[in-house]
């Protein structure tokens, strides 16, 4: 009986080690299966991140194409303002050309143009009363408003007097 005590007590050690070797690798095995569910998560992280890089470009290149269609279209208006400018140059320069023409001929006329000769007359009595008016001491403005004339005709009748 000690012998089948012994085996009985062997087989059993024998089961328990089994189960110890099975328990320890489903043990092992789950972490793998836990990493390997780590991975699949990250990929498809991964996965949608690049999908919303594409849509992000794909967004950029038709914002782009728009840009570069606003850019194009005011550098067909800069042409056309630069051409419209050459025109106006031309046409100044020949204007110019022809002011200048025209101006060479007037010079050559050897023709003199004078200024209508105005004469201090000291008895005309508004020329007197203005003389009259500085000499008491009144400036070209108090004269100018007391006779109610302008400024610069006092000024004229004044300088002209002084000349005489």
């Amino acid at each position: 009986m000690d012998l089948n005590i012994l085996s009985i007590v062997i087989l059993t050690a024998i089961v328990i080690g089994i189960g110890f070797i099975i328990f320890s690798i489903i043990q092992f095995r789950k972490p793998e299966e836990s990493s390997n569910n780590q991975l699949d998560k990250t990929m498809q992280k991964l996965v949608t991140a690049i999908g919303e890089a594409d849509d992000a470009i794909e967004e950029i290149n038709k914002l782009s194409g728009g840009v570069l269609e606003e850019i194009n279209v005011k550098y067909q208006e800069l042409l056309y303002l630069y051409s419209l400018i050459d025109e106006k140059e031309k046409q100044l320069s020949s204007t110019y050309k022809k002011v200048d023409i025209s101006v060479n001929d007037i010079s050559g006329m050897n023709t003199l143009v004078r200024a209508p000769n105005i004469a201090f007359n000291i008895n005309n009595p508004k020329h007197k009363q203005i003389m009259d008016l500085s000499s008491s001491g009144l400036n070209v403005s108090e004269i100018a408003k007391r006779l109610n004339l302008g400024q610069g005709e006092v000024r004229l009748i004044l300088q002209l007097g002084k000349d005489r």
